[in-house]
């Protein structure tokens, strides 16, 4: 290679491979040499934020042939999706950039298709939601609209990785427009992650999240069934029931990684029967906060936990990896004193939504008689299997 540095190939790979980014835009400096082995690692991954600054950058970065031919993954967030540790003192965006930040990723979307490698996007929205007026949306709420109105015209694209982090769930005419849901359907990993707003109030009957879960996330869903293998589905309030979601009627035949969070399980949702029905690929199973939905009397389950993780454990004969988790403040929590203690069960208050319900000692005794037993076992089995 012409103008190679006079080191080893091997130690020129070395640094190249450890360089940090800001290395590696330096390296690309130093000769013709380095900045043909620099750029590949060096613009496999574009990161942005909701700055003019950030997403012209991006922008401007796919508009030269040269660079984006090298790119892989394209990663947007919000300032404020940001962790704490990890901010910078970069200030939110004004009013009047919101539209300039929005033009800039529509610009940048439309581009996706002329990026021959990029295989992976992740677009990570504000975590804060505050959407009074349903038909007067914030300027939050537009740039989700605008990225998935701009995703649904790419006719053609080599994508087959989509993150949606902190998706506001209303209704939206582009998640089951055909280009959409063509767009979707090539999907081999999706990762839907909700934010809804602070006081839920009584959304769970007939608030606006309701048509999202009800009519839109089955037609996302239903996209990709043929070439799904990993589907991530974390919802922040608890769904299934009210709101409604079936998940009895999908079918992944390559799935291998499902996670879900948030999910009740309940006769209505077919959730324990999804699960099973993916037992001879299925190799890693999340379930986060997900609970037995009660009924309005509030009496013991036709099948308590006990039940599901045994089915589970005899039925998911592939599984090497389980990760199952309730948030541990409702699992310690007591009330007054009063010895109450939060189950892995859901019940729903009116007007406010689901909440886990709690039990005296006694009650919780009976309850949950075995549950934690196999839950221990399954988890055991999966363990041993995968040493």
């Amino acid at each position: 290679m012409a103008n190679m540095p006079s080191l080893p190939l091997e130690t020129i790979q070395s640094i190249i491979e450890f360089a940090s980014v800001d290395g590696l835009l330096a390296l690309r400096l130093a000769s013709k040499a380095f900045c043909a082995l620099a750029s590949p690692r060096a613009f496999h991954t574009i990161s942005c934020t909701n700055t003019v600054k950030s997403t012209a950058g991006l922008l401007s970065l796919l508009d030269r042939p040269g660079i984006r031919t090298h790119v892989r993954e394209i990663s947007y967030r919000t300032l404020d999706s940001i962790p704490v540790y990890e901010q910078s003192a970069t200030p939110e965006p004004t009013d009047g950039e919101d539209d300039e930040i929005r033009q800039n990723l529509i610009a940048a979307i439309k581009l996706f298709p002329a990026v021959p490698l990029l295989s992976s996007v992740q677009f990570t929205f504000s975590p804060l939601h505050f959407e009074v007026e349903p038909d007067t949306p914030t300027p939050r709420l537009e740039v989700q609209i605008a990225v998935l109105t701009a995703l649904a015209t790419l006719s053609s694209h080599s994508i087959y990785s989509l993150t949606l982090e902190n998706i506001y769930p209303i209704p939206d005419p582009a998640y089951t427009s055909p280009s959409f849901l063509a767009f979707v359907a090539q999907l081999r990993h999706l990762r839907l992650a909700t934010a809804s707003d602070d006081v839920p109030d009584d959304y769970v009957t007939d608030g606006p999240i309701v048509p999202f879960y009800e009519d839109c996330l089955p037609s996302i869903l239903r996209a990709p069934q043929n070439s799904l293998t990993s589907l991530e589905f974390l919802s922040d309030i608890d769904v299934g029931v009210a709101p409604g979601l079936d998940l009895g009627q999908l079918h992944y035949p390559h799935l291998t990684n499902l996670a879900l969070r948030h999910v009740l399980f309940d006769a209505g949702t077919g959730v324990e029967a999804f699960i099973l029905a993916h037992s001879t690929t299925l190799t890693s199973l999340t379930l986060r906060s997900c609970r037995i939905a009660l009924d309005e009397v509030e009496t013991p389950p036709d099948r308590p936990w006990a039940q599901v993780y045994t089915a589970f454990r005899q039925g998911l004969v592939h599984l090497r990896r389980l990760d199952i988790q309730e948030d541990e403040e409702d699992l310690h929590w007591k009330e007054g004193g009063l010895g109450l203690r939060k189950l892995r069960y859901g019940r729903c208050d009116p007007g406010y939504g689901w909440s886990p319900y709690a039990a005296h000692g006694a009650a919780a005794a009976v309850w949950t008689a075995g549950d934690d037993a196999a839950l221990n076992e399954f988890r055991d089995t999966v363990r041993q299997r995968a040493a």
